[in-house]
């Protein structure tokens, strides 16, 4: 009695494309400004918004406007901190931009449709290389300057304002190749 666990050549692909969509189980989607969405018309703190999250390498950042009324443009830090909006990094302007955090650092955006800068939604991210522990807790306060008291952590984040795609994904990659095994495609 023999049995052949070999797999032909479409479970190969469909093992390849699994491991494809293992590269989405890490990243996080955070919703700019919680349930306010990005505006300018309401009186929203997105500071304190990013400063509840620890934004990783690979994670997403959606911005849900009035595309009438608002848009997003990143910038340099030397622009974002001198409000100046003639050269932006990159903008968009669709009303339901997803924004991909692709290396560590800070990342600065603003709406200004107007073309002014003062009073209007701005944000500075502080993007973390991945964490192999695969935590988005929400990072602690810093500590003030001149300051000896240790650090007071954030507040904790709105659960709907985070999505993590991560459990799904897992569930998949490890259900998906056990049926392929017990149910080969050829």
């Amino acid at each position: 009695m023999s049995s052949s666990l070999g797999a032909s050549p479409s479970t190969g692909l469909f093992m390849v494309a699994m491991l494809a969509l293992l590269s989405l189980s890490s990243a996080s989607y955070f919703e700019v400004g919680g349930k306010d969405g990005w505006t300018s018309s309401k009186n929203v703190n997105y500071t304190s918004w990013a400063d509840g999250y620890h934004f990783q390498v690979g994670d997403v950042l959606r911005f849900v406007y009035d595309n009438k009324k608002e848009n997003v443009l990143r910038l340099s830090q030397r622009h974002y901190s001198t409000c100046n909006l003639t050269d932006p990094v990159k903008k968009w302007t669709s009303g339901n931009d997803s924004v991909r955090l692709q290396r560590a650092g800070h990342f600065f955006f603003i709406s200004s449709p107007d073309g002014q800068c003062q009073g209007k939604a701005r944000v500075n991210v502080k993007v973390y290389p991945n964490d192999e522990a695969g935590g988005h807790s929400p990072s602690p306060a810093p500590t003030p300057v001149g300051s000896s008291s240790s650090a007071v952590p954030a507040p904790e984040p709105k659960p709907a304002a985070a999505v993590s795609v991560k459990a799904s994904w897992v569930g998949c990659i490890i259900i998906m190749p056990l049926l392929l095994l017990i149910f080969p495609l050829n």
